[in-house]
């Protein structure tokens, strides 16, 4: 965020503008200042100022704590509060903790968003009530799913643990045998040699393949279920990306 930059004078819209007033204003300035149009040299800043201005005025939550951050620096410009205020003074800290945030893009946690969209959101009482019952039953069912997850990756476990030790038994057995065989002067053709070489990889390929799943439902599986719960959350509260 740049601090001597007001958003709604950027864009040329008036603070209360609507998000269609805000999307027109946007693509009327890009035009003006996109980099591949304009060659002036601040065309490209002015480029990343302009869908900053964008980003944080149609999220509905962003632009609520930045119109707060407007209105705690009344009768102050940005170039002021930056270059003229002591940085010791209360004033500078209250200011430098509101641009913190924006420079370090505020996250909201699935349960912040929908507490502030049952807090501040402008719809029927009837539509947050269903929003609130589907958001119930994504939860319920994505927890379902993540401790099914978690119950193969364990049966797989034991799984692997008793394969292991089955197929350490018998390679083990078989090489005795093998041994055995080749002091003895038993095995005297190549294919009894390609057979026990065979015998020998697949194994190797048995014990990889549980690894190969556990590590799935360990390490990839809860992050496509975690993906799946953000996405049926934002089908709920009908959150688009802008």
């Amino acid at each position: 965020m740049n601090d001597g930059i007001n958003y709604y004078e950027l864009l040329g819209i008036d603070i209360n503008a609507s998000e269609e007033e805000i999307k027109k204003a946007y693509k009327n300035m890009m035009k003006k200042w996109h980099p591949d149009i304009n060659k002036d040299p601040n065309a490209s800043n002015m480029s990343v100022q302009l869908n900053e201005a964008k980003n944080i005025l149609l999220d509905e939550f962003k632009r609520r704590d930045y119109d707060e951050y407007l209105k705690s620096k009344t009768n102050k410009t940005y170039e002021n509060i930056k270059n003229h205020t002591p940085k010791n003074s209360s004033s500078y800290k209250e200011t430098n903790r509101y641009t913190s945030n924006y420079r370090e893009e505020k996250m909201y946690t699935k349960w912040e968003y929908y507490r502030d969209y049952i807090k501040y959101y402008n719809s029927p009482l009837w539509h947050k009530i269903l929003v609130s019952i589907g958001i119930f039953l994504e939860t319920i069912l994505c927890g379902f799913l993540q401790i099914i997850n978690l119950l193969l990756a364990y049966a797989f476990c034991i799984l692997y643990n008793i394969v292991e030790y089955l197929i350490n038994f018998i390679v083990g057995l078989v090489i005795i045998v093998v041994l055995f065989n080749i002091f003895a002067g038993n095995i005297r053709d190549v294919k009894e040699y390609f057979i026990l070489a065979s015998l020998f990889i697949l194994s190797i390929i048995v014990l990889a393949l549980p690894q190969l799943i556990i590590s799935f439902l360990t390490e990839k599986m809860p992050v496509y279920l975690s993906n799946l719960n953000i996405y049926l959350f934002k089908k709920c509260v009908g959150y688009k990306n802008n």
